[in-house]
């Protein structure tokens, strides 16, 4: 089955979305899909200063230019529900969902409950309680558990395939067993 990996990045834990990644994997965790979509000039948008100094500078890379540029964070947010819906019934992974991609989907929903309420995802699955499970602190730097270097921290697409190298190294080595004991 393939996996969705959602990551966001917002202005502080509960202000507008300033950007939205999400790679589409299969069973091993190789790239089949990528929604990557960006606000054109979110500068006026962000009031959090740690937000303006940690985020907003790997926004846009001109020289990686995969992201798509939206006006607004409702268009954003839509441009990412038609990306989505596609792949209803993946499992969908992010790395702490909350309270940002869990927001995520319940603006979605809320735009049309009796449409999208289906295709929100169930359950939406936690990276760093995967870790946790297997006796990892949830709160360790990924950087300290996968070659990131290529990588910039807080670039939602980096954030994403930085995931998905945790998740393949310490979750995908024994998932594939079609027993588990319980």
């Amino acid at each position: 089955m393939n996996s969705v990996f959602v990551d966001s990045e917002t202005d502080g834990l509960y202000g507008r979305f300033l950007s939205i990644a999400a790679i589409v994997t299969d069973e091993s965790g190789n790239e089949q899909d990528l929604f990557y979509g960006t606000i054109r000039n979110p500068g006026s948008l962000i009031s959090s200063e740690w937000v303006k100094e940690n985020v907003q500078p790997y926004l846009h890379d001109p020289v990686r230019s995969d992201d798509e540029l939206y006006e607004t964070e409702d268009e954003l947010i839509e441009a990412f529900y038609l990306f989505f819906r596609r792949f209803h019934g993946c499992d969908v992974i992010a790395d702490v969902p909350h309270p940002v991609e869990s927001r995520l989907f319940l603006k979605i929903v809320e735009r049309d409950p009796y449409n999208r309420m289906s295709v929100a995802p169930f359950p939406l699955m936690d990276l760093s309680s995967m870790l946790y499970a297997k006796g990892i602190n949830p709160h360790i730097d990924r950087n300290s558990l996968v070659d990131c270097k290529d990588l910039r921290k807080h670039n939602a697409l980096d954030d994403v395939r930085m995931g998905i190298r945790v998740w393949r190294k310490y979750i995908k080595t024994d998932s594939n067993t079609k027993e588990r004991n319980i």
